[in-house]
């Protein structure tokens, strides 16, 4: 870490951006009832997402079934979607490959939400539960600020996410 006037957060955030990304979805799964498991998903080439904080690595395999599968909730909102919510993944009629794979993992519900900067999708932050229907309105809304303050953290991470949308 380079020398810096500043103290505290500023300089935390020169440091890795691992523990910044860590914390965000620390505080994530800590502060939205229902939330099991967080992670953030960050798009870097063409067609290219990987997983850059998580708070469990069943969150970073169900990322990567999203990846591999060009399907699922992580998967619409890094493509461009707001935001992309079930109640229920494993019966969802949009993800009829990644939903069975996402219960067999314990999943019930999730949620991801598009990550932006500079007026484009960077990547998702996504939401994990193991109960049906507990990503509620008001968790929702909760997160969609917690996915704003993702997308400016980002901005601060060694992460370079590529500032357009996935196709």
């Amino acid at each position: 870490m380079r020398e810096h006037r500043h103290t505290g957060l500023l300089s935390t955030l020169e440091s890795p951006g691992d523990d910044t990304l860590s914390w965000l979805t620390y505080a994530a799964r800590t502060m939205l009832p229902g939330v099991d498991y967080v992670s953030i998903s960050i798009a870097r080439s063409e067609g290219d997402l990987t997983t850059v904080g998580s708070t469990d690595p069943l969150a970073v395999r169900a990322d990567e079934l999203q990846y591999e599968l060009k399907e699922g909730p992580c998967f619409d909102a890094s493509s461009g979607a707001p935001c992309a919510h079930t109640d229920e993944v494993e019966s969802d009629s949009r993800w009829t490959l990644y939903g069975p794979a996402a219960g067999r993992l314990g999943i019930r519900a999730q949620a991801a939400l598009r990550l932006r900067r500079a007026g484009a999708t960077i990547g998702s932050l996504n939401l994990y539960s193991t109960r049906s229907g507990s990503l509620d309105d008001d968790v929702m809304a909760r997160a969609r600020t917690l996915a704003t303050q993702a997308a400016d953290a980002l901005a601060y991470s060694p992460f370079e996410p590529l500032t357009v949308a996935l196709s």
